[in-house]
């Protein structure tokens, strides 16, 4: 029974309001000389010309049968605001930061969630504690992933470095410096065939198997030490992308590096992709390619791709590719680029999405993306 006043909303100054209505999601939306405003779960959000909105006074708001919300600007037309393509969690939904590198949905249906300051743990809708959780708390993660045996792995910019998680009775296991990584500094994991653990640092390589830590650095046959991405082929060899230094194969206890002299569209490379094929793609600041026959086949912004910098490529169901760029995200077949880069197509079919589709905003070289 009180009455609030609100000055501001979402930080900018309101002068005049002068209209508000309510929507089947329980959102209550404000139309100002200063924007469009939404009021939900107890905070208020911003949709003004910064955010695209082609004119900041809005007159008057109607929302039709389907949802749809219309707004009658002064100077900007009929907008018409349709619900987004994309599901988002946010700080608003409970999420600790907004900035995610890594994202695991677990064999149980929980998403893990690492943050610039923490991990969080999504679970039928909701964010859930912890002592994993407690423990990671103000904690830069960089990678989670879940192996063969259900241990959930996490790396971390910290002196805890690398830890493993047992979901069933809590226990927490760290492997940092003082237990024999080259670094603190971890990026990147994976569990090879063997079940060997492969720790990506900023400062060198480590596996970890049987409780026994080998390390692999510029001293012993990597081109770069700052890891960017691990992952496997078809015949077990281990791929390792770094940041300037190309791509090196482990095979055989060697590694042999490819660089842009050898076909690779970049030296820096982002992520190292394994499609429903087995085939290998690299994903690069200029273009992607796959890796067949023993040569590179690239595909980049003048063959169609619309971008330069690809930083992740995910595979659905349907041998899509959904790739995370500087863009937004844009979706290809993965037949269709095999096929322009064997010549049999003359151009790509690209879907592109961006903040017009409901995403939040624009893909980082660290962003991070799994299919569930």
């Amino acid at each position: 029974n009180k009455l609030y006043h609100y000055p501001k909303l979402d930080g900018n100054k309101i002068k005049t309001v002068n209209d508000i209505i309510g929507d089947k999601n329980q959102s209550i939306w404000i139309a100002t000389d200063s924007g469009l405003f939404r009021y939900a779960h107890d905070q208020f959000s911003a949709f003004t010309e910064n955010d695209g909105l082609k004119n900041n006074i809005i007159s008057d708001l109607h929302l039709d049968f389907e949802g749809n919300l219309w707004l009658s600007t002064t100077r900007g037309g009929l907008i018409k605001l349709s619900e987004g393509k994309f599901f988002s969690l946010s700080q608003q939904e409970g999420l600790s930061h907004t900035t995610v590198n890594t994202v695991l949905a677990d064999r149980d249906g929980r998403y893990w969630i690492g943050t610039d300051t923490g991990l969080d743990i999504y679970d039928n809708g909701k964010f859930i504690s912890g002592k994993i959780r407690d423990r990671l708390k103000g904690i830069r993660i960089r990678h989670i992933i879940q192996d063969r045996n259900g241990l959930i792995w996490i790396a971390t910019y910290s002196k805890q470095g690398t830890i493993s998680y047992r979901t069933t009775d809590e226990r927490i296991s760290t492997y940092s410096k003082k237990e024999g990584l080259i670094s603190n500094r971890c990026r990147f994991l994976h569990e090879d065939p063997d079940g060997a653990i492969w720790i990506g640092t900023a400062d060198g390589l480590n596996t970890l198997k049987d409780g026994k830590i080998r390390t692999f650095s510029t001293q012993n046959g990597l081109n770069d030490n700052f890891i960017m991405a691990i992952n496997d082929d078809a015949q077990g060899n281990i791929w390792v992308g770094t940041n300037g230094g190309g791509v090196s194969r482990f095979s055989n206890g060697t590694f042999q590096t490819y660089l842009e002299k050898d076909g690779l569209p970049s030296n820096l490379v982002f992520s190292i992709f394994k499609d429903s094929s087995d085939l290998l793609w690299l994903t690069t600041n200029n273009g992607i390619c796959f890796f067949r026959n023993k040569r590179f086949h690239s595909i980049g912004k003048g063959d169609g791709l619309q971008v330069n910098s690809v930083f992740q490529i995910i595979e659905d169901h349907q041998q899509q590719f959904w790739m995370s760029t500087e863009i937004g995200i844009i979706k290809s077949l993965r037949k269709a680029l095999i096929n322009f880069s064997k010549k049999q197509r003359k151009t790509i079919k690209i879907t592109c999405y961006t903040r017009e589709d409901g995403l939040p905003a624009a893909p980082t070289p660290i962003s991070w993306g799994m299919r569930n």
